[in-house]
């Protein structure tokens, strides 16, 4: 539960020539925002709300008149990938940034800012906009963190997504100690000030990025100047924080540097993250220089003694934080602290805890009777961004998911039925189904020592035979399809909206696969999950986008940064990530009409 929730609403924007307050809080039922089709800077429109779009099960049919009898046995809200981030570090790779790549975004510096406006668009929807008999509205349980609350896996980006969800002051800024720079007094160091790089660097490289207080840069966005934008970013805030109950999930960014570095690398290491050197694009090195096809070839490269020399060469002072080190999942988990059973962490079963010296975590509780959820961990810590789960997780998972029913299908697809309880199970991770498919175990990334405490094997089990998420005997959708109450997979990671079915071919279950955008990019926006009984051998799942609280049309170009609000800030945020450097991923991150607000029908398996 936040700490400091206010339910005071947002205070009007005051400044001259600033765009108009923020309209009152509503769900895509009734309204939403889409990018205005056409060439250069591409402004946001509001648009009208969608009704949730009826999805079927195979064999399944919806009855006309559910509406009127069926009743909510869970609400629930999900957020995924915010990705705050310390814009500022020297662990970061925008040196790699391209036309098909994110290693650098434009509204980087506004994250947190982005983030609570989401955070408290959620709050104003904890009562359900759908009803069930007798006009009956379901209240908000608790939020689903989904992963990749952090970006570069460090300890001041986790404290800023706890004091984010948590409610409070918050501080965005980083950069503390003991270094000489050309400017003590700014409290920005990075790609998006242009005087901070080398002397000498041509047009053409700067034109990869965009200085708010100059622009000329690529993309949509070039054209548009925000004097102090990057400074005002910095500028500390008051954080509303979940006005109920939120559990968190680990995503590849909790564990690995930039989601895919382990943290021995020699250029993600803690020696570099928290020095007082930052490597900036050059006319020297680029992606194009460095020429990989793949993230195991870009980890290789990137640690050869060649192109370490060359990021040195590129490097510029910037001030260095010890908070910038890698955290580690038993620390991260202990950061969590008290409220909500450590905001989920409380529930790691205490032989995984043990066996795994303290690094798992996964985890199942029962929000109600009758329902149970599942949190996975399908961080892969052996590198790279995909997602896996270890065997000992799948075996805890095998047990959770055969204690919590009745009815279990065998490899002969065969029905077992035993006296265990007969639940709903929803399970979620990070990772979408299909993008479980990294084959690397947690051993390679090296084990942890005294020094090196994250982005390392902290776990003395094997990780052998890791698991993918479809395909073969062992992946976790057939072990899903083993228990016919799993009805739902809720995950992240793809930063976009899509609804996928996952059906047995012989009608004896599956599940539906729920994704979420991220508010770090577009469209920015949180879903509401509700699970009905329609009382007539069927249930239905709702999946309900909310946008944040925003401003569609950001202060005009001009603007000094100096008297936005944080609301002018999330808006501007979304503005840009609707014009940034991928674009056309901006473009089909929304989701087809399918993977919007929809009503997903499958049979009742109790």
């Amino acid at each position: 539960m936040s700490l400091r929730f206010a339910t005071a609403t947002l205070v009007a924007i005051a400044a001259a020539g600033l765009a108009s307050a923020p309209s009152a809080p509503a769900s895509t039922l009734k309204r939403s925002a889409v990018v205005q089709p056409g060439e250069g800077f591409r402004p946001l429109l509001g648009a009208r709300g969608e009704r949730p779009l009826l999805r079927r099960a195979p064999g399944v049919r919806a009855a006309p008149g559910r509406g009127r009898a069926r009743r909510s046995l869970l609400m629930f809200g999900q957020l995924s990938d915010p990705q705050l981030l310390d814009e500022t570090s020297p662990a970061r790779k925008e040196y790699l940034a391209s036309e098909n790549d994110l290693s650098w975004r434009p509204h980087e510096a506004l994250t947190t800012q982005a983030a609570d406006q989401l955070v408290r668009a959620v709050n104003r929807h904890r009562t359900s906009e759908l009803t069930g008999a007798r006009g009956r509205r379901a209240r908000m349980g608790f939020t689903l963190m989904t992963g990749d609350l952090t970006d570069n896996a460090q300890l001041n980006e986790a404290r800023w997504y706890l004091r984010l969800l948590e409610g409070g002051a918050l501080d965005p800024s980083s950069g503390t100690t003991g270094c000489e720079v050309a400017d003590p007094a700014s409290r920005y160091f990075g790609v998006q000030d242009f005087d901070d790089f080398a002397a000498g660097v041509s047009a053409e490289r700067l034109a990869g990025f965009w200085d708010p207080d100059r622009g000329g840069a690529r993309g949509r966005y070039g054209d548009l100047r925000y004097p102090g934008l990057a400074e005002r970013a910095q500028r500390p805030f008051v954080a509303e924080g979940l006005a109920m109950p939120w559990y968190s999930l680990l995503g590849n960014h909790e564990v690995l540097r930039q989601g895919f570095a382990p943290g021995a690398h020699p250029a993600f290491d803690d020696a570099l993250a928290t020095g007082c050197r930052k490597t900036f694009p050059s006319d020297a090195f680029g992606p194009a220089q460095l020429g990989a096809r793949s993230q195991g070839e870009a980890l290789e490269r990137l640690a050869s003694p060649e192109v370490l020399a060359q990021l040195e060469r590129d490097s510029q002072p910037v001030l260095g934080d010890p908070a910038r080190r890698i955290v580690s999942k038993a620390e991260l988990k202990a950061l969590h602290g008290k409220p909500d059973r450590r905001h989920g962490f409380g529930f790691v079963d205490r032989g995984e805890q043990r066996r795994s010296a303290g690094s798992a975590a996964y985890y199942a509780w029962s929000p109600r009777p009758g329902l149970r959820m599942i949190a996975l961990d399908t961080s892969a810590e052996g590198g790279r961004s995909q997602g896996n789960l270890d065997d000992p997780q799948y075996r805890w998972l095998a047990r959770e998911l055969d204690r919590n029913t009745s009815v279990r299908i065998d490899s002969r697809g065969r029905v077992r039925r035993d006296g265990d309880p007969n639940r709903l199970i929803v399970v979620s991770g990070h990772h979408p189904l299909a993008g479980m498919t990294n084959g690397w175990a947690d051993e390679r990334s090296g084990a942890c020592t005294a020094a090196l405490r994250g982005g390392c094997d902290a776990d003395p089990r094997s990780s052998r035979p890791v698991h993918r998420g479809v395909g073969g005997p062992r992946s976790l959708l057939a072990l899903l399809h083993r228990y016919p109450g799993a009805i739902a997979y809720v995950a992240g990671h793809e930063h976009r909206n899509r609804v996928t079915p996952y059906f047995r071919r012989d009608g004896r279950g599956g599940l539906w696969e729920i994704l979420s955008a991220s508010s770090i990019d577009f469209p920015g926006q949180a879903r509401l999950i509700e699970l009905m009984d329609n009382r007539d051998g069927t249930l239905s799942v709702f999946g309900t986008l909310v946008d944040v609280l925003f401003i569609i049309r950001p202060p005009p170009s001009g603007t000094p940064a100096a008297g936005m609000t944080e609301t002018d800030l999330a808006s501007l945020s979304r503005a840009l990530a609707a014009n940034g450097p991928v674009a056309r991923f901006a473009a089909s991150a929304r989701g087809a009409r399918r993977d919007r607000n929809v009503e997903l029908i499958l049979r009742d398996p109790r």
